[in-house]
């Protein structure tokens, strides 16, 4: 059996607002908050690896028949690579200062049998805008809290050739760096995910008409530098 996922069309104005309002209420949430103003590095640019939300359902109609399918399953496995870019919060101090930053990520999702006993491997690219507060617990410990959110394109390994889904997906980050004096750090997370997607599924010459739904808690480590 063949799935296809459908044609691309873009989220962003949708996922920008949510996290656009998710962003500023939690920068305006302390009136001791002060806007980012970079005095000692421009940004720091960070690639990290982890896995991504393993709880999954898909809802699906067949056009055909009109027949309705629901399943839930977990991945068998995930993985998440990204690339980060976000400024530094400024020197040490008790103040947290707002951040924004810019992240881009492939996420991997393998499944032997999660939809109708039926092998599922899929990949997306997601493009996101991130915004939250930031300490400098150190000269060289910066402690963060995002909120994060954007579109997503999905593709099935194997599908038809030119068949795209869109999505996006919305969440929670809280991070760590460590920098040392030359600008090399590592850094670590703990990301709460929420994401969506709509597919048309084919099987046996049936076509589905599916949402797919994903969520979970994934951890992710990496290394950067602070220009």
């Amino acid at each position: 059996m063949t799935w296809t996922l459908p044609y691309f069309s873009s989220h962003l104005i949708t996922t920008c607002l949510l996290v656009g309002g998710l962003g500023s209420s939690l920068i305006g949430a302390d009136s001791g908050i002060e806007q980012y103003t970079s005095d000692v590095a421009f940004c720091d640019v960070r690639v990290g690896y982890g896995s991504a939300a393993r709880s999954a359902s898909i809802s699906s109609t067949s056009n055909s028949t009109g027949k309705n399918q629901d399943s839930s399953f977990t991945w068998d496995s995930t993985g998440r690579l990204s690339l980060l870019v976000l400024p530094p919060p400024g020197k040490a101090s008790d103040t947290a200062r707002g951040l924004w930053g810019f992240e881009a990520a492939t996420v991997r999702n393998h499944d032997d049998g999660g939809q109708g006993g039926q092998s599922l491997d899929l990949r997306q690219l997601q493009l996101l805008i991130h915004l939250g507060v930031g300490w400098m617990a150190s000269q060289r410990t910066t402690i963060e809290l995002t909120t994060f959110g954007g579109p997503s394109v999905a593709w099935q390994v194997g599908g038809s050739r030119g068949s795209l889904g869109d999505g996006w997906q919305v969440g929670l980050r809280l991070g760590a760096a460590y920098t040392w004096d030359q600008g090399f750090q590592i850094h670590g997370g703990l990301l709460a995910l929420y994401d969506q997607a709509q597919l048309t599924l084919e099987s046996s010459g049936e076509s589905w008409s599916s949402k797919l739904t994903e969520r979970g808690v994934a951890p992710t480590i990496g290394l950067g530098w602070r220009f």
